[in-house]
């Protein structure tokens, strides 16, 4: 019965997710309408989404930050800076963004293959929510610094975690993945959310430390938000942009096998740094 709850307890990290953006938008909604109250001021006033979704982000970040460390067994010591491996591994990291940027792409070119009136969809919600317009400051910030910083910890802190209780890694690595595309709730971001979640598992996993999931998935979203955004109004990177995913896509076999390697030489380090840690205490 306990695996049972915790495969449930896993697919929560949706619900908690929502639960968070319901608060913080009504939170958000009550305080500004109570100071217009107080200024005597009863215009209506202009919603700020970015603002919304940073202080969701905030409320989770603590929130989930505070059961992965001290109930679900999580560390949050902080990588060396100093060690070789770790900056290996962020190498490795701009090697296989390119590839993943790239069929993030490519899920959007089959989607308006086969349906258009999805990746339409798609699009209106990008741009309703102001996460396709680089000039709007807090979706951005919210994009590329916070939504990571939660996301991890929902869904590679708590979720994956949770369904390591009652399944093998690589199937609890597909079902946080799948809660990960489910949360986006539209199909094309969705499908490619998945994709990265399945990465971002291993990542977390193999590394042992979340703060490299956390690395990945800012990089991911720097790049999709902004590099890209920059690509549609100069021809030239655009151009340039369009050649590298090209060239990485090929090399993508040679960039994750580059990536295992730089994460395993991790784990066997830090494996004799704890067993040399031991001795010494004897």
């Amino acid at each position: 019965m306990k695996r049972v709850g915790f495969f449930f307890a896993g697919f929560s990290a949706i619900l908690l997710g929502f639960a968070s953006q319901f608060f913080s938008t009504f939170f958000y909604i009550f305080f500004r309408k109570f100071f217009n109250i107080l200024s005597l001021n009863h215009d209506s006033f202009n919603i700020d989404t970015g603002y919304i979704m940073i202080m969701y982000s905030v409320v989770l970040i603590f929130f989930m930050g505070f059961i992965y460390h001290h109930y679900l067994g999580g560390s949050f010591e902080v990588p060396s800076v100093s060690e070789s491996y770790n900056w290996n591994i962020i190498g490795c990291f701009l090697l296989i963004l390119p590839a993943t940027q790239f069929i993030a792409g490519l899920v959007q070119i089959f989607y308006n293959i086969i349906s258009p009136q999805v990746v339409e969809n798609y699009e209106h919600i990008i741009n309703d929510s102001g996460l396709g317009d680089i000039n709007i400051v807090t979706m951005q910030i919210y994009a590329v610094i916070f939504a990571p910083l939660a996301e991890e910890l929902l869904f590679r802190g708590f979720a994956l975690r949770m369904f390591k209780k009652s399944v093998p890694f690589w199937c609890a690595n597909l079902l946080q993945a799948l809660a990960f595309g489910l949360y986006h709730m539209n199909l094309v971001q969705g499908t490619y959310a998945f994709a990265l979640g399945v990465l971002l598992g291993y990542i977390c996993e193999g590394t042992g430390s979340i703060y490299f999931s956390m690395i990945y998935h800012i990089m991911f979203n720097l790049w999709g938000t902004l590099i890209t955004e920059m690509a549609t109004k100069i021809s030239i990177l655009q151009g340039f942009l369009g050649l590298l995913y090209v060239i990485m896509l090929l090399a993508s076999p040679a960039t994750f096998l580059l990536t295992k390697k730089a994460i395993c030489t991790r784990r066997r380090n830090l494996c004799l740094q704890q067993k040399l840690e031991y001795h010494n205490m004897i």
